[in-house]
């Protein structure tokens, strides 16, 4: 489940703060349900020719040129998503700091230039590089359960601010209303704009081959059963975060400014709670980024060894 958590969480703020309530929980619901329905057909896939990962389908069924260009593909994709949870967490880090310990920290650890390239650097390769060891998902299981933990805290989190917290939501019927007919940017910027976004925050497909290998009694009726909750939950989680997210800020004088940074954890909540939510979310990047480095492992192993090809697990 795990692995459809991660910095995305923070993009949904920004699919509803540009559609709007309506449009926006559409779009969510659209892109969930396509993902779906992708992750379904890769199931089956992946059932039909006994494929462990993503390249061996592509091998199957389209022979081994289309295979090459998907191992390219993987690999980049997958990259993408460490470079997201290092952007995220050498910013949103330093800032959860800088409000633990009440003043500013030195300027090479802090939300500087130069800060910023100290924490990518530390995440990289004492985080990232030793945690990425393992060669299943499975390995890093309870790592994945904690990180999920903290997601649905941060999300629950988010919602509470909003029904209970009077200084930030007067009215939370005209904070609905307005978060509903007041989009912050026109119909087609804001559609073409969140696609993307929706995509990143929804993108597991590439990791249901080793799900679907690594499941005990390995079965398409029981991958069913684990792709629908894991969709459900997931889907819930990241639209709570952003319906809810946006509705608290949207008569916030800076609200232009939480939307460009796309992360709604920067806003000046002032709360203990949200703090936690910070860490927590920190700690839950820093769990999960390794489950993007088995794909790319497996991956730059079939562009050089050939699809049954594998190196050594030492």
């Amino acid at each position: 489940m795990v692995i459809c958590l991660g910095a995305g969480i923070f993009a949904s703020f920004y699919v509803y703060y540009a559609t709007g309530l309506f449009l926006g929980t559409i779009l969510m619901a659209g892109g969930i349900a396509t993902t779906a329905l992708v992750a379904w057909t890769i199931a089956r896939c992946s059932d039909h020719w006994q494929a462990k990962i993503y390249e061996e389908i592509a091998m199957q069924a389209y022979g081994p040129k289309m295979a090459k260009y998907t191992i390219c593909m993987e690999v980049m994709c997958q990259l993408g998503f460490v470079v997201a949870y290092v952007v995220l967490l050498k910013t949103l880090l330093p800032h959860t700091l800088d409000q633990l310990t009440y003043k500013k920290l030195p300027i090479w650890i802090s939300t500087s230039i130069q800060g910023q390239k100290v924490w990518a650097f530390v995440f990289c390769f004492t985080v990232i590089l030793p945690m990425s060891v393992p060669r299943e998902l499975s390995s890093a299981r309870y790592s994945n359960m904690v990180c999920f933990i903290f997601a649905v805290y941060f999300s629950l989190t988010i919602i509470l601010t909003c029904f209970f917290d009077k200084a930030l939501v007067p009215s939370l019927s005209t904070n609905v209303l307005d978060a509903a007919l007041d989009p912050q940017m026109p119909l087609f910027s804001g559609i073409v704009t969140c696609i993307p976004l929706i995509i990143f925050c929804v993108m597991y497909q590439q990791n249901v081959p080793q799900v679907y290998s690594e499941i005990t009694n390995t079965s398409l009726p029981k991958m069913k059963q684990v792709l629908t909750w894991t969709t459900l939950i997931v889907s819930g989680v990241y639209s709570m975060a952003g319906f809810f997210g946006y509705v608290t800020w949207v008569n916030y004088t800076g609200i232009s400014g939480l939307a460009q940074a796309q992360n709604i954890l920067m806003a000046p909540y002032g709360s203990t709670w949200i703090l936690i939510a910070q860490l927590a979310i920190c700690a839950a990047c820093i769990l999960v980024s390794p489950l993007c480095m088995l794909p790319c492992k497996d991956a730059i192993e079939k562009l050089y060894y050939g699809v049954n090809g594998k190196l050594s697990d030492r």
